[in-house]
């Protein structure tokens, strides 16, 4: 995974992708990871390392913004890689990420929520829970009546 991230050339993207492809998709998706990487590598060797000392969230965010810029089997692969999370790296990186900000006096439940969310998403603010609502009230009534 690390050198499908950290790749400097189109061959080095696919030579580390497709053993991968291979075993998460069937050896069919290898011709369509190597179109989707020579499509989309102009697009993917733009994105600029960030610069932290936590290499997890390094690691974590040019995955996420390498899936978005990205289509087809080499987005699901990106994806795939973001889901699967072996061992406990997330709770590791939150750790990390906490003892690297100016919250170390505090462990309410609030700040690490805080830090969850910085790390690993966006938070609620600009989230519209209007749909969500109106759809379990329609649920609801079907039930009561």
């Amino acid at each position: 995974m690390i050198k499908l991230i950290s790749a400097n050339s189109c061959k080095e993207m696919i030579e580390a992708g497709c053993q991968l492809v291979e075993n998460f998709f069937g050896h069919d998706k290898v011709l369509e990871l190597v179109n989707n990487v020579t499509d989309f590598w102009s697009m993917i060797e733009d994105i600029p390392n960030i610069d932290t000392t936590d290499k997890g969230t390094q690691y974590s965010l040019k995955l996420r913004t390498i899936a978005a810029k990205t289509s087809g089997i080499l987005q699901k692969l990106f994806v795939t890689l973001l889901i699967v999370c072996p061992r406990s790296i997330t709770t590791e990186r939150v750790i990390s990420h906490y003892n690297q900000t100016n919250h170390k006096i505090s462990l309410l439940e609030e700040t690490i929520n805080c830090l969850y969310v910085s790390m690993n998403g966006v938070g609620t603010a600009h989230y519209d829970p209007q749909p969500a609502v109106i759809e379990f009230k329609k649920k609801r009534r079907k039930t009561l009546s």
